[in-house]
């Protein structure tokens, strides 16, 4: 029963591992995007011409 528990679980961690390193990456390449998009717009929003 203890080895089939461990096999369970080493089964469950090779499908879990490279889904969750897949998400991770996912989710930083998206928070990377939206820095780049948002720092984008708060440059041209600040490069407007000051009045004198």
């Amino acid at each position: 029963a203890a080895e089939d528990g461990t096999a369970l679980v080493m089964t469950v961690l090779a499908f879990a591992l490279p889904v969750l390193a897949f998400l991770l990456v996912v989710v930083v390449l998206g928070l990377l995007i939206w820095l780049v998009l948002r720092a984008r717009r708060w440059m041209r929003s600040r490069r407007r011409p000051q009045p004198g």
